[in-house]
């Protein structure tokens, strides 16, 4: 799949572009986790257990990924507006532009993730998957909204004693 320059306006705390071979959970001290600052733009690898191949090249507002035979594998690169603790609508619109190569395999996903705080909330936007589709059978259907010739599904779901920005 390959999104050509696809703006999006997002009202939020945090934006990141993101690949992910599955959800993250709670990260332990047997996972690989790699985060730094480069150009401006936050990036972190986890890869759950440090299990299998997993590698992320950060550069300067992009990043190339790969994984093989991982648990689960996140590599995300973006801005992080948290260290400013205000509410999300002190930041207006967000406007992300991106040009995405992305080659599905097996149960992956490319979104667009972020959070918010009062109210909390996490959300993912989410442009491609291979073999499952977030967020599965999972939550509340509320629509579809189309952005530049793309629809996408509004989807609710709660989430209890799970990690957050804030804790459990």
């Amino acid at each position: 799949m390959k999104l050509s320059k696809i703006k999006k306006i997002i009202g939020a705390g945090a934006s990141t572009m993101m690949i992910a071979a599955a959800i993250p959970a709670v990260a332990s001290a047997a996972d690989q986790q790699t985060r730094g600052n480069i150009g401006g733009y936050d990036y972190e690898m986890w890869n759950q257990n440090g299990q299998g191949q997993a590698s992320m090249n950060p550069g300067a507002g992009s990043f190339t990924c790969s994984w093989s035979n991982i648990e689960n594998f996140l590599a995300r690169m973006g801005k992080n507006y948290d260290s400013q603790k205000k509410n999300y609508k002190a930041f207006g619109n967000i406007v992300l532009t991106y040009d995405v190569e992305y080659t599905p395999r097996g149960n992956s996903y490319m979104c667009v993730y972020g959070w918010t705080r009062n109210p909390l909330m996490e959300y993912y936007i989410v442009e491609g998957w291979g073999d499952w589709r977030p967020p599965g059978n999972d939550g509340e259907n509320k629509g579809t909204v189309t952005l530049n010739g793309n629809t996408y599904d509004i989807r609710k779901s709660m989430r209890y004693n799970q990690p957050s920005l804030d804790g459990t």
